[in-house]
């Protein structure tokens, strides 16, 4: 699974929150987290842009946008509070090619064979996938939130604990 992890930091938080009496706002902390990623990833691959704002490379062999064509990638991305984290991320096998970019090379055959967006095919001995980035994490695993993300985020939590009137 292509994911981002977050390991939280919140025993301060937690500490505020039991002397508040709320000590179980935590995990909605956590879950206002995870939908502000899960949101910030998706407008990724509506404005076709990585995390970081570059515009993502154009398409070769088709029209329209990136990583949209039947919108499986985008609709697979969903978060989970596990714990202390929160894991955002996508059970789609593909991910990862488009994330960081690979040279795909026939397995069992000479060439590849895919449709060449004109109704027939194009063949190939290896096809290059360029990096198409729409998770703010990079090939180590670190995860790099943009500042805007991350002001989400905070304003998102922190609405998430704050006591209902």
């Amino acid at each position: 699974m292509a994911r981002i992890r977050i390991d939280a930091k919140l025993e301060e938080v937690e500490r505020a929150l039991r002397d508040t009496g709320r000590p179980e706002r935590i995990t909605a902390a956590l879950n206002a987290l995870g939908r502000v990623l899960v949101t910030r990833i998706q407008l990724t691959f509506r404005q076709s842009t990585a995390p970081n704002g570059a515009k993502w490379a154009p398409l070769k062999l088709r029209q329209g946008q990136p990583l949209v064509s039947t919108g499986r990638l985008r609709a697979s991305i969903t978060s989970k509070v596990q714990d202390r984290e929160v894991v955002v991320g996508t059970n789609v096998q593909y991910a990862r090619v488009h994330q960081f970019g690979a040279v795909i090379k026939p397995v069992r055959a000479k060439l590849l064979r895919f449709p060449n967006g004109a109704g027939g095919f194009a063949f190939a001995r290896q096809v290059k996938v360029p990096a198409r980035p729409f998770m703010p994490i990079g090939p180590s695993g670190q995860v790099d939130l943009p500042a805007s993300w991350s002001a989400a985020a905070i304003n998102a939590m922190a609405r998430a604990i704050s006591p209902t009137p």
